[in-house]
């Protein structure tokens, strides 16, 4: 018998045992988690600015005020 036939020591391939074992090594991944990264050397690759304004510079409060609040 060669060793690559599959004997009764190798893990089954089906069932709710394999199920069971790939759950358990999946798991074991996450027991413990990597160290989080420092925060001082957290930075962006590329510049950045502030998006532009959505209203355009306009008060949209002000206006809806002046419209619709006097008489």
């Amino acid at each position: 018998m060669s060793s690559t036939s599959g004997g009764s020591h190798d893990p089954p391939q089906n069932g709710p045992d394999a199920l069971r074992a790939r759950a358990e090594a999946g798991s074991d991944r996450f027991r413990t988690l990597p160290e989080p990264p420092d925060p001082d050397r957290l930075t962006t690759t590329q510049d950045v600015s502030p998006g532009p304004d959505p209203e355009g510079g306009r008060d949209a409060d002000r206006d809806w005020m002046l419209r619709h609040g006097t008489p």
